[in-house]
């Protein structure tokens, strides 16, 4: 491959710290490899004195091959140790200077925390699930060396109180110490330490490693290029390679501020920009500088195409994600995915909206290929396993599987403290009709707790009576609003504010496609295996690709979809919550999709999603995808004008509202000027009018959960928060 100038006046670079700022597909991979391969050649520096540091174990074997191909006619020999993750090399220090560390499973992990969670009587109040949530937190607070001792750091939990969560992480470190055992952030932390409080050690490392090339610099954690600033001190022969744009690992730790400084930290920086994409075509280059240009903490990049030739862009808008998988199986058996490997990929924001479109693969029998092992986990949530849970029950409450009784003992809470349910599982066979007996007669429970367990047990026998024939989706359904199950508390319990509420909800409705007939149970099994067959397969094996977004970075596919483009969606309503730097980072994840495409994209707007009607993205609407005569740009627009006085995003150049931080400004809708403020209006088959839905028709009200289910003119149902509605007047008289 001939090298562009940009490219060249990279792999010419030889002294001094260089900030290499990457489009995509601007051969990003080739330079760096080029680069080293340079330094080698012309004996600027040994093997033993360069190291290449990259994110996946995937990208450095890559990398290494294509150095041992430029270098087959020389001498020089390559190991694993020139080119490295950052965790890899992390072992490497511990282990030459230290002792070889035990590195702690994944599994042993969970135990650890989940034990910890039990002693502190935590585990019973959250879900299973929020180990997950919990080990991704702790690993955050470490990777940006948060100081949770100091009550003057500030910092709000997103899984538990700040006391508690710090409690759990000393305990956890005290626990991985008893055992001898390290996990990967003590690899960082522990390398780090050596390199900088040993004045011995940290001569060895500077004087090993001269050169230094940092790939994916977007991706790093501050706790990570603290250890790579100290090893490539005090020559400072670093070169950093990456896109801002594409820093979309934040939930790591990772942040493109580490970039965007990189230049203040060393004021002798060369700054270098590959901008000619030798990827997609001008137009799709084009949509990409639209979509990310509404960001404002970046590099500005003048991206070109190498490719004159016109992609194929468009927006479908499937009635539901029915209609849109039908859509994209006629179009990948239309571009022979199915027959070819690597022809076709869906992309998609998280690992749940691929439920409907593997059921529907199953359904046909159409080969798959999944790209991360997290995609099976979906069908492990506990979710899934109580919807099986309560059809086994509601099959045969008389004789249950044991396991089902502990698995919605306390969803809701009932009180059952988890200990116990688990020694009572311990001690009676698989299927016992004694379970209830003993559970509701156990001399540690007291009077009201062994009534709720009475009374779960009767609804049981009620429901089973009266619903033998009921079908699955039916039953789904009762288990969630029944009063008697009422699993719509447990998740609105789990949930920490009522946007997470709505995103179990959707969840729930997702997970409720799989109820063909009667064989819930069955079809989640079969999925589950044949999803375990996907995730093993090859480049070389042919299929659809599916993948989120995280896991399509670096790649490429001549044929793309992106599938419900939808507000709340993408971008996640959860990541939006937290503010306005969310928000940049749900952008570039959209970026990232877009720019994995080679030819064609197509970008799924479902008009409906579940139960609901979302909204369409305004990633779509920003970027001009859709024309502003369409009916739901139009109703987006009107929207955001009612809000707040304007247009609620800018197209193509315009200013956004921006706060004293360069952040925008959120503004509360204005609500009606005489709103409805006494809630015992608020009956069943009242006529309201709200600011958002129009004419609704109020059809339930819970007052234990303090939600109104409401019906809009277009059939629609909608849970509105009353409080909420009342406090922000978004509820008026029909006029």
């Amino acid at each position: 491959m001939v090298l562009n100038e940009q490219q060249q006046q990279v792999v010419n670079h030889v002294e001094g710290p260089l900030l290499v700022v990457s489009g995509p597909g601007s051969g990003k991979t080739t330079v760096i490899t080029r680069r080293a391969a340079r330094l080698l050649r012309d004996g600027i520096v040994s093997p033993d004195h360069l190291i290449v540091v990259t994110f996946s174990r995937r990208a450095a074997d890559e990398m290494r091959h294509r150095i041992q191909r430029d270098l087959q006619d020389t001498t020089i020999s390559i190991t694993r140790e020139q080119f490295t993750t950052i965790h890899s090399f992390a072992y490497q220090v511990v282990n030459r200077y230290d002792q070889r560390p035990m590195v702690l499973s994944g599994r042993g992990s969970d135990r650890l925390l989940r034990g910890i969670l039990a002693s502190k009587g935590l585990y019973d109040r959250r879900d299973p699930h929020t180990l997950n949530d919990l080990k991704a937190e702790i690993s955050y607070v470490r990777s940006n060396q948060i100081d949770l001792n100091n009550p003057a750091t500030p910092y709000a939990s997103q899984v538990l109180d700040r006391d508690e969560l710090w409690e759990i992480m000393r305990r956890y470190q005290q626990e991985k110490q008893a055992q001898g055992v390290s996990d990967f952030d003590d690899l960082l932390e522990d390398a780090l330490r050596l390199v900088r409080d040993d004045p011995s050690v940290r001569g060895s490392v500077q004087d090993r490693y001269r050169y230094v090339m940092l790939d994916e610099a977007q991706d790093t954690s501050p706790l990570q290029f603290d250890l790579i600033r100290l090893v490539a001190a005090p020559q400072n022969n670093l070169a950093v390679v990456g896109d801002d744009d594409q820093s979309v690992y934040s939930f790591r730790g990772a942040s493109p501020q580490m970039m965007l400084q990189f230049s203040k930290l060393y004021e002798s920086t060369t700054v270098m920009k590959m901008t000619t994409n030798y990827r997609s075509t001008a137009n799709l280059v084009r949509l990409s500088h639209r979509i990310i240009d509404h960001n404002a903490h970046r590099f500005s990049k003048d991206l070109t195409a190498v490719s004159k030739s016109k992609s194929r862009i468009r927006v479908v808008q499937p009635r539901d994600s029915e209609d849109q998988v039908g859509q994209i199986i006629r179009a990948a058996d239309d571009q022979g995915a199915f027959a070819r490997p690597g022809r076709m990929a869906v992309i998609y924001r998280s690992n749940i909206q691929a439920v409907a479109l593997i059921d529907g693969l199953v359904n046909e029998g159409h080969p798959f290929r999944l790209l991360s092992s997290a995609s099976t986990d979906v069908f492990q949530r506990p979710m899934v396993q109580d919807m099986m849970s309560f059809l086994r029950l509601a099959d045969n409450p008389s004789e249950p599987q044991v396991r089902d009784v502990v698995q919605l003992m306390n969803k809701p809470t009932r009180y059952i403290p988890h200990r116990l349910l688990l020694e009572v599982k311990d001690r009676l066979p698989d299927v016992s009709p004694d379970v209830w007996e003993v559970l509701a007669r156990h001399p540690n429970l007291s009077r009201r707790q062994q009534d709720a367990v009475w009374d779960f047990y009767q609804a049981l026998i009620r429901y089973h009576r009266r619903n033998p024939d009921t079908p699955d989706l039916a039953r789904l359904k009762d288990f969630l609003r029944q009063k008697s199950f009422n699993y719509r508390k447990h998740l609105t319990d789990q949930a920490r504010n009522p946007e997470g509420s709505k995103i179990y909800y959707q969840q729930y409705d997702t997970f409720q496609l799989l109820a063909h007939g009667n064989d819930f149970v069955q079809r989640v099994h079969r999925i589950r295996k044949i999803m375990r067959q996907a995730i093993r397969l090859t480049d070389s094996d042919p299929g659809l690709v599916l993948t989120t977004c995280h896991s399509a970075k670096g790649l490429e596919w001549p044929h793309v979809w992106i599938i419900d483009v939808l507000e709340g969606i993408q971008p996640s309503s959860a990541m939006l919550a937290e503010g306005n730097s969310d928000e940049e980072e749900e952008r570039r994840l959209f970026y990232v999709a877009v720019t994995r495409t080679v030819e064609d994209l197509t970008l799924s707007v479902p008009k409906k999603y579940g139960s609901s009607r979302p909204e369409v993205s305004r990633f779509i609407i920003e970027s001009a995808l859709l024309p502003p005569g369409d009916p739901r740009v139009k109703a987006r627009r009107q929207q955001g004008q009612k809000s707040s006085g304007r247009p609620a995003y800018r197209v193509r150049g315009g200013r956004r509202n921006a706060g004293p931080d360069g952040g925008r400004v959120r503004q509360k809708p204005p609500g009606f000027r005489h709103p409805i403020v006494d809630r015992s209006v608020l009956v069943v088959g009242a006529q309201l009018s709200h600011i958002r839905y129009g004419e609704v028709t109020v059809r339930n009200v819970d007052d234990e959960e303090g939600v109104m289910t409401v019906e809009t003119e277009s059939g629609a149902s909608r849970d509105l928060h009353i409080a909420t509605c009342l406090k922000n007047k978004l509820i008026g008289r029909c006029t």
